[in-house]
């Protein structure tokens, strides 16, 4: 998955969209997307995890799809 940075958008200058392949699955909420807003901006396109952890059909078009978001360990541990 992809965050894609929308400085542009009428409704929230943070806007950052979620995409799968070229589908736009949303948006991370407007009180959690400031900061990676801000690195999207930077360049820093590389450092996040996306990763979808619920889709529940029955819920509202804004809440069907749950997305995690994790910023990359630049050394990972070994275990």
């Amino acid at each position: 998955m992809t965050l894609v940075a929308e400085p542009e958008n009428q409704f929230d200058p943070y806007a950052t969209a979620i995409y799968f392949q070229d589908h736009k699955l949303g948006y991370i909420p407007r009180d959690q997307n400031k900061e990676i807003h801000k690195f999207l901006l930077l360049g820093h396109n590389d450092i996040f995890i996306a990763r979808i952890n619920s889709v529940v059909e029955s819920e509202n078009p804004e809440r069907q799809i749950g997305v995690t978001v994790k910023i990359k360990a630049k050394n990972p541990v070994k275990q």
